[in-house]
């Protein structure tokens, strides 16, 4: 196997010693470089392919954000991390947008190490070599505009926290990237954050209002050629509906708020690979949903039949690489498996699963329609107590989201 080839940019060259010294202690199949500043790094990036860049934060003549958009936008396929002593709320939401993961000075060697080693191995993920830089590439997925326009609203109305959640709860983007950013090392927390309301809480409605007017992550869904608007807003949709399913669910199985609120943002994220697919490779997308419809299959079957990769195993490589928890990767990559009662009971991947079914069962939508036959053949190994059990709480469910929306 390839050794993996690290770049590590910081303008104190006792800095760049102490990571050399303690690196080549701890790490013996890396290809470490290191640069004093950005250009430099750039040109030598010209000349040879690199799997991870680490870089500082405040540097002169091009700073740790500015450096990491240029290599998003050079060098797509590599994976990006600023390590840095400084940065407020409004450095972070700028780096936010290009970076996949944080690390505070000083730091801790074996933490550091484990990090990007466990973020390298994203990459033996199944994932075309011509579709993964498009998916390392990206920085932050489209928010639906009405919910950025409802986000601003409260912050300029100085909203409450319970608010502001309510809100980002809604949105697949802002929570990925939430998590994303809480669960980083720069944050230093002991336990990993899966749960948005707990992340909005520990962060504070302060830093989340400065990281919304000052990052372009949390930027209304801009039309570009080729992606279909009305596809994306049916893809968050069913996300949401799955979200509010699986905490119903979990709920139901273990009366343990904490880990409902664990699998309301494992379904809110779970399909998230769609819409890095609707909004990277819109081509690659329609020619899924053609292929679907012509066969009377499932989108991820008919993603296996051309591609051989899923939007599941899409969107657990980016949420790999952005370091969020590995619950909530499982979740993502494991929602097309087989059913059966154990899993679905006791596990957040087999209740999202579940969850999900239901919700293209119940509401089918454009890229998300199964058959009758289908939905009896993925229902099969369940006990029938317990699908007629959570088929009651998604009526219920779905009854309530109708109720809201004649109001």
């Amino acid at each position: 196997m390839k050794q993996p080839t690290i770049f590590f940019v910081d303008d104190e060259q006792n800095v760049l010693d102490g990571l050399r010294r303690v690196l080549r202690r701890k790490v013996r199949d890396w290809d470490l470089h290191f640069f004093l500043s950005a250009d430099e790094a750039l040109q030598k990036m010209e000349e040879m392919p690199v799997d991870a860049i680490v870089t500082d934060m405040r540097m002169p003549h091009m700073d740790g954000a500015t450096f990491m958009k240029e290599v998003a936008t050079r060098f797509p396929d590599t994976i990006r991390f600023i390590l840095s002593g400084y940065a407020d709320s409004e450095s972070l939401g700028r780096a936010l947008s290009y970076t996949h993961q944080f690390f505070a000075k000083p730091w801790d060697a074996d933490v550091f190490v484990q990090l990007i080693s466990q973020t390298l191995k994203q990459k033996e993920l199944t994932i075309d070599d011509n579709i993964r830089p498009f998916i390392t590439k990206l920085g932050s997925l489209p928010s639906l505009p009405s919910l950025y326009q409802e986000l601003r609203k409260c912050i300029d109305d100085q909203g409450s926290l319970s608010d502001a959640t309510k809100i980002v709860s809604k949105d697949v983007a802002m929570t990925a990237k939430i998590l994303q950013m809480m669960n980083s090392a720069f944050f230093g927390f002991s336990q990993q954050i899966t749960s948005i309301s707990q992340a909005i809480t520990l962060l504070g409605l302060d830093n989340l209002c400065s990281i919304v007017l000052s990052s372009q992550v949390f930027q209304p869904y801009k039309s570009k050629k080729g992606v279909d608007q009305e596809v994306l807003t049916e893809i968050i949709e069913h996300s949401l509906l799955t979200a509010r399913l699986a905490q119903k669910f979990t709920l139901d199985e273990t009366r343990n708020r904490a880990l409902a609120n664990e699998a309301f943002s494992a379904g809110l994220l779970h399909d998230i690979g769609k819409t890095v697919l609707l909004v990277q490779l819109p081509e690659v997308f329609q020619q899924v949903q053609l292929r679907a419809a012509e066969q009377i299959v499932p989108f991820h079957e008919a993603e296996t039949e051309l591609y051989h990769v899923t939007h599941a195993e899409v969107g657990g490589y980016l949420l790999g690489v952005w370091g969020l928890p590995q619950t909530l990767i499982d979740a993502v990559i494991f929602h097309h498996l087989p059913l059966r009662s154990d899993s679905v009971r006791y596990t957040i991947p087999g209740i999202v699963s579940m969850a999900s079914l239901i919700a293209t069962y119940r509401r089918p939508y454009t890229s998300g329609e199964i058959t009758e036959e289908y939905w009896q053949q993925s229902t099969q190994d369940l006990t029938p107590e317990l699908l007629a059990r959570w088929t009651s709480i998604a009526d219920d469910v779905l009854a309530s989201l109708d109720e809201t929306v004649g109001v």
